[in-house]
């Protein structure tokens, strides 16, 4: 069978029944009286017979709410025993009823339950959705619509889908004409089914079912439409039975279940007496949001002197000639509802507006005053139209609208003029109060307390709220006394009085959509009318709002009311905007002199941070703040520096992780915050730690043009407000002058200490520059600290900003930093200076420096040294071991004397190279920017100088055999007596002179890369006296004949070092190892001699060495000898 062919009506058929039986039930309230029917009723049915006579108790259990549907056998007429048997089998009495029996009341009961659960929803609940809900249930259906009849527009209306249809349109129309149950297992397979109309509720495939409801009076008022999705079980037989059941209950109980109920409190609202505007207000927003409508009219019709009015807000008189669709339902004298105004004939856009909306008009005559009223309902803000429950409604409370206003009229007329001059009279006196109070100089704030109480008199407000604009936090507050209130912008009625700069008086706040119940949630005080005023100043903005709260009689505030509060509240506006400007123009010549100021000391003080703290103490000033502090944005170390705090305490560094500052130091942006402890950008913990409580912050970038953000400008806690945008700008504009104030600094620094002070910004930040700590930048990693202590230590790996980090962590681990106050700024340029004064010759450079450093160090601690010597010493030593060098251009003594060098010429019977040096460290020592000596006394200075001359000096090699030999002497008269001054001088003069050659007891792999340097420098000396016809100094000077490099270490180890090295170990025994070390050297030279000399044995066949010692003649040592200390400084005789 095709599915055309599974379409079909229902086998039942509900048309309207109006018989006796349908009226037996009249319940007073239909769940009541459902509740008093009896579980069961007993029927007793007696009947004689021939035989005898009994009693025959039938016991069944009809369908609760409804009469019984027995009919009984006329008792008057006795029938046979046959008979009454029959009549029992047709109405099934049996003692034992059957299967059949037993599942029809089973399910009569659960039909039942289903009911009671449906009326008791209905009490509580919208009707419509409740019938959606019990039959979606019962039905199991995907989707139930229930459509609501409207006869007036021959429409039915769905509440949940907002949508209508005609009575004579789709599947819906279709059931309300045929008034049948309909059913398709394919919705679009029937007949009257419309795509257009019926596909958004059942798409083609859907299984639907309607079935059509009705009221009391057997008119059809709804129909059920019912889907189900395709695969689930299509509507059963026993589905029918129940909408059968469902229906026929309905049809009983509807006139209660649509009937609304009436709304008491609405007309009790509108029945107090009250002005005429008093109630148009009430009016105004009462009745559209009680029927759910864009606007309301009252309009009126004087019979006798041909006159028309309109109420809205107010009365209009209007000519009945252009009255619209109103004058159509006067003349008719019927209601007018439909869906869409511009279809009636009588629509005038003038009266009826442009809008295209449906429209309800409602009217009333009354016949005894001839006139004529109409209420009018336009464009339902939830439907397309307005329903036959609005229309119903609108009926029965017209006629109590249409007297409250006639009423409102009377009492206005009756008593306007004696009210309105006794107010006006409080008015002026109110103004001339507050004129008084201007002359005699009392303050605003006063003035405005004064001018407010004298409004709250006149309107009979119960209580008053002046709104302000909170610009920072972007909030209206009010301080009322007693609590402080606080609105976000654009909310409630405060927020449309300040945007649209209108007056709005709300009759009833809870009936407005627009009013914020914080004010109340915030107070505890509970508002019913509300007139919301702004205050305007010269300028037309709205700089605060005026709100008065509940008149005492419980009334709406009046036209009158809102026209004194107009004049006071100007007057309010214009006096406080003459304040403001007053301030303004105060604080602006407040902010001139701080600028003046500031400039003057940026003029006058050369010292950069006095400037900075008179900067920073005007910006306080200004900006009214508590606190003031100025931080430098420190790039090497990553922190912010306070180099300024103008009140309190800070930490030396603040992190650039958190905080407002560092925040400002990271996006280069201002910042402004009114609520610190809300803002997650606050570090709390400088709080914590200081016992202070910021609350509010102004914080500001110090920018400049190569450099981008170097510091932040900051004020905490403004005095009796909060910060504004204006603050922002103002302390902005200070931190332009502490930017050119740092940025000249910055220049001046480049200036005097030139690209040391560059240099120096890359290593060390702010803070630290003025700290004995070795700043972070420089510091060495633990793992390699090992490294400075010990034998294992290349230089040249250090190359560098490394070789610094030796001389921070050398000084700082003798504690001679701190100890004499050198700063790591004086130190860095005392390094940097030294480190410019040191050329690049092979050797002798600043490498070279640096490891006889580290070797006078490590030395020094391993002998325990360093407790022995005084600060005053070891900072001698440590001085004179990267000083010893100095200006070194890798040519030795005899060079100098030999070319004829200036310094030849100068130093010809001294120390040549070693008195230059003493020289060109005195240049350094002596100036201002690196003298790390500045803090010591003039007998200190005295006794280093000394000690520091003599140390440089005894690195000449023409002084080595004299050190050593007096050494030797010392010794045999026993140990070295380290409290005595002079011993410990030798002791330094040695510790200096074994590391001037550490060398040779380096680990093999960096003493033979240093000789390879030291080479090289003997050949560039070497090419120099060729170049000017002189002798070589030495053999090793000859690039072409300095072959045997192994021999040559052999007897520099063995009659120039060995000796050096077994001296100091006599002394400190701890140094045997360095001795050990340059042994194991030495015989690793002496292998490769004997390897070079066997190899050149195979090669020429000559043994006449084979026997010899690797001297091969008395000269040879003395020969050796003499190159290599020629090689190193001077030439020396020795004997």
């Amino acid at each position: 069978m095709s599915s055309r062919l599974n379409t079909s009506h229902s086998r039942h058929k509900l048309r309207a029944q109006g018989g006796a039986r349908d009226s037996l039930l009249n319940p007073q309230h239909p769940y009541q009286s459902m509740k008093n029917v009896p579980p069961h009723y007993t029927i007793q049915s007696s009947t004689l017979t021939k035989q005898n006579s009994e009693i025959v108790r039938y016991k069944i259990s009809p369908e609760k709410g409804t009469p019984s549907q027995l009919s009984l056998p006329p008792l008057e007429k006795p029938q046979s025993s046959l008979s009454m048997m029959n009549q029992a089998d047709t109405f099934s009495y049996k003692s034992t009823p059957s299967y059949k029996q037993v599942q029809t009341m089973e399910r009569h009961q659960k039909y039942e339950q289903i009911l009671d659960s449906f009326l008791l929803n209905s009490l509580e609940g919208p009707i419509a959705q409740v019938i959606e809900e019990t039959i979606g249930v019962t039905l199991d259906a995907t989707t139930v619509t229930l459509w609501q009849d409207i006869p007036s527009l021959h429409m039915l209306y769905s509440k949940r889908l907002t949508r209508t249809v005609n009575h004579s349109s789709g599947l819906v129309g279709f059931t309300f004409f045929t008034r049948e149950i309909v059913k398709s297992e394919q919705a679009s397979q029937h007949n009257a089914y419309v795509e257009s109309e019926d596909s958004l509720i059942c798409p083609g495939n859907t299984q639907v079912l309607l079935f059509p409801l009705w009221d009391s009076e057997n008119n059809i008022c709804a129909v059920v439409e019912v889907t189900k999705q395709p695969g689930k079980p299509f509507f059963s037989d026993e589905d029918e039975d129940f909408i059968l059941f469902f229906t026929k209950r309905f049809k009983i109980y509807s006139q209660w279940l649509f009937k609304p109920a009436f709304p008491q409190k609405f007309i009790s609202d509108l029945s107090s007496v009250m002005e005429l505007e008093q109630f148009l207000l009430v009016f105004q927003q009462r009745v559209p949001s009680f029927f759910n409508a864009r606007a309301a009219e009252i309009w009126k019709y004087d019979m006798h002197n041909k006159e028309l009015y309109r109420y809205d807000s107010r009365c209009t008189k209007i000519d009945e000639n252009c009255a619209g669709i109103v004058w159509e339902a006067f003349q008719r004298e019927c209601p007018i509802n439909c869906s869409v105004n511009k279809m009636l004939s009588s629509y005038t856009p003038a009266i009826d507006g442009d809008i295209s909306e449906a429209i309800l008009v409602v009217p009333l005559v009354d016949i005894k005053k001839m006139v004529k009223w109409a209420i009018i309902l336009r464009g339902h803000k939830g439907l397309p139209v307005f329903t036959q429950e609005d229309e119903s409604l609108l009926r029965e409370v017209s006629m109590s609208i249409t007297i409250s206003l006639d009423n409102a009229d009377r009492f206005t007329q009756a008593g306007v003029g004696k009210n309105r001059s006794s107010l006006e009279h409080q008015c002026i006196t109110s103004l001339e109060n507050a004129a008084d109070s201007l002359i005699q100089g009392v303050s605003l704030n006063e003035i405005v307390s004064r001018a407010i109480k004298n409004l709250e008199n006149l309107t009979s407000a119960d209580k008053s709220y002046l709104f302000f604009f909170d610009e920072q936090n972007k909030k209206y507050v009010c301080d009322d006394g007693h609590t402080k209130i606080s609105l976000d912008q654009g909310k409630g009625i405060v927020g449309l009085t300040f945007n649209n700069s209108k007056i709005y008086n709300i009759p009833d706040v809870m009936s407005s959509t627009e009013y914020d119940m914080t004010p109340e949630i915030q107070t505890g005080y509970k508002a019913h009318s509300l007139l919301s005023v702004p205050l305007i100043n010269n300028r037309k903005e709205v700089i605060a709002v005026l709100q008065l709260l509940n008149r005492r009689d419980q009334k709406p505030f009046s036209n009158i009311d809102v026209n004194f509060v107009k004049i006071i509240s100007n007057l309010i506006g214009l006096l406080m905007e003459n304040e403001k400007m007053f301030g303004i123009s105060t604080q602006a010549n407040k902010e001139v002199e701080e600028f003046i100021k500031s400039s003057n000391s940026m003029q006058k003080n050369s010292h950069v941070k006095t400037v900075l703290s008179e900067i920073v103490h005007s910006a306080l000033e200004t900006l009214n703040g508590d606190r003031a502090s100025l931080f430098i944005h420190d790039k090497v170390v990553g922190v912010l520096s306070t180099l300024i705090v103008d009140g309190g305490e800070l930490p030396q560094t603040i992190p650039m992780s958190h905080g407002i500052a560092a925040t400002v130091a990271n996006t280069g942006n201002p910042i402004l915050v009114n609520d610190a402890y809300h803002d997650p950008r606050f570090n709390k913990m400088i709080d914590f730690h200081t016992g202070y409580k910021t609350q509010s912050v102004c914080a500001a970038p110090i920018m400049t043009n190569d450099e981008g953000v170097i510091g932040v400008i900051e004020v905490i806690n403004k005095k009796n407000s909060n910060f504004s945008e204006k603050d922002i700008l103002l302390l902005q504009s200070f931190a332009t002058f502490c930017g050119t104030c740092l940025e000249s600094k910055h220049l001046k620094d480049i200036t005097e200490r030139g690209t040391a002070q560059i240099e120096m910004a890359k290593w060390i930040g702010e803070y630290e520059r003025n700290t004995y700590t070795i700043p972070f930048k420089l510091q060495i990693p633990t793992n390699k600290q090992s490294q400075l202590t010990s034998l294992d230590f290349f230089a040249v790996d250090w190359n560098g900003i490394g070789l610094f980090k030796v001389c921070f962590h050398v000084f700082s681990s003798f504690g001679l930093l701190e100890r004499f106050k050198i700063s790591n700024e004086l130190f860095f340029t005392f390094l940097y200076r030294l480190r410019e004064s040191y050329n690049e010759p092979p050797y002798h450079n600043w490498i070279h420096a640096i490891d006889v450093l580290q070797y006078v160090s490590y030395q020094c601690k391993i002998t325990n040294a360093d407790s022995i010597l005084t600060h005053l010493e070891l900072l001698a030593v440590c001085v004179a071991a990267i000083c010893h060098d100095a200006g070194h251009e890798g040519y030795n003594n005899n060079y100098n004397i030999n070319a004829q060098t200036p310094l030849g010429i100068l130093f010809k019977d001294r120390s040549v190279m070693e008195t230059y040096h003493c020289t060109v460290a005195i240049q350094i020592l002596k100036n201002e920017e690196s003298n790390i000596l500045y803090a010591l006394t003039h007998n200190e200075l005295q006794i280093i100088w000394k000690w520091i001359i003599h140390l440089i000096l005894a690195t000449d090699m023409a002084n080595h055999f004299k050190l050593i030999k007096q050494a030797e002497e010392t010794l045999e008269q026993g140990a070295l007596n380290l409290k005595n001054e002079s011993d410990r001088l030798m002791a330094m003069e040695l510790i200096m002179k074994v590391a001037d050659i550490s060398n040779v007891s380096r680990p093999f792999k960096y003493a033979d890369q240093w000789c390879e340097v030291l080479s090289e420098e003997f050949w560039r000396q070497g090419d120099s006296e060729k170049s000017l016809g002189l002798p070589y100094s030495g053999p090793l000077m000859n690039r072409e004949q300095s072959t045997n490099k192994a021999k040559g270490q052999v007897n520099f180890y063995t009659f120039l070092c060995l000796p050096l090295y077994k001296v100091i170990a006599r002394i400190f025994p701890e140094l045997t190892v360095n001795l050990e070390s340059m042994q194991n050297n030495l015989k690793h030279w002496e292998q490769l001699v004997a390897e070079q000399e066997a190899a050149a044995k195979l090669q020429d066949g000559e043994d006449k060495f084979a026997e010899q010692p690797v001297q091969t003649s008395q000269r040879e040592p003395q020969r050796i000898l003499e190159t290599s200390l020629s090689a190193l400084k001077l030439n020396i005789n020795v004997k």
